[in-house]
């Protein structure tokens, strides 16, 4: 479903007892937003339907046993299938929120990668001369940091980290320092 950009996805976690997740997803320029409304709708009719059975089983077992008797062991079983419902259901959540997070470091991984590619084309395009724009940085930093430590070592870390030569490394840094 759409609404106004948005996305909205529904689906049940817990074959259906656990809880229904809306998920939106709400584009804001080059990053998006995921909003979760998790509904516990089916899970309180879940227990409800429950408790009615054991005030039924307690019913029809109130002549063969002391009402003290039966009101016990009727809130003791109440009280374990409650306690493994949640249980049960912490571990759907938790499953399905691990997932989630997988599946949004994988689509982050795979932006970032793009973006990569189309910032490599884009500065193999460009006629910068990358020599240049290093003493340009070199002496923003000395005046900056006293130092240029800062400025080599983001050079090897995208070197490095991203697979960058030191002349994309160097026009990377120069476009985060505005000088590209």
């Amino acid at each position: 479903m759409e609404d106004e950009g948005k996305r909205i996805y529904e689906t049940s976690v817990g074959k259906g007892i656990c809880a229904t997740v809306r998920m939106q997803l709400i584009p804001e320029g080059e990053v998006s937003s995921i909003e979760f409304d998790f509904s516990y709708r089916r899970l309180i009719f879940a227990i409800l339907a429950l408790i009615a059975s054991l005030i039924i089983v307690g019913l029809s077992l109130s002549s063969l046993m002391p009402p003290f008797l039966l009101a016990t062991l009727s809130f003791v079983a109440l009280s374990i299938i409650s306690l493994f419902i949640i249980l049960w259901m912490k571990e759907e959540l938790n499953e399905f929120l691990k997932n989630i997070n997988e599946i949004l470091l994988a689509l982050e991984s795979e932006y970032s990668r793009r973006k990569l590619m189309e910032d490599k084309i884009r500065w193999r395009s460009a006629s910068v001369d990358a020599e240049k724009l290093y003493r340009e940085l070199h002496e923003k930093y000395i005046k900056t940091w006293g130092s240029a430590f800062i400025l080599e070592y983001k050079i090897r870390e995208y070197m490095d980290r991203l697979g960058l030569t030191r002349d994309e490394a160097i026009m990377k840094v120069s476009e985060e320092e505005g000088l590209l």
